[in-house]
């Protein structure tokens, strides 16, 4: 049975009257307990070298991806030194 236009799914009228509030909720549980979610202000100076370091990143991890030889233990310890800063 199609709903009338007049009524609005469940969930999109949930996140319409709490979906702001929630966000906000959302991102100080996340500042606190994964410190993460910061409202960063980065000069553009410091945007330059963040974009930097992450095409430098990528290029470590397409290069350990393509056919090159590196040993497993080699490549296994650079990812793990890349992505250590999640745990």
């Amino acid at each position: 049975m199609k709903r009338s236009g007049t009524q609005q799914n469940p969930c999109k009228r949930w996140w319409k009257e709490n979906g702001q509030t929630w966000t906000e909720q959302l991102k100080k549980v996340m500042i606190e307990h994964r410190n993460i979610g910061y409202d960063w202000q980065f000069s553009p100076k410091q945007e330059e070298r963040l974009q930097q370091y992450c095409d430098v990143n990528k290029l470590l991890v397409d290069c350990l991806n393509s056919e090159c030889y590196v040993s497993r233990a080699v490549r296994q310890e650079i990812g793990e030194s890349l992505m250590n800063w999640l745990n």
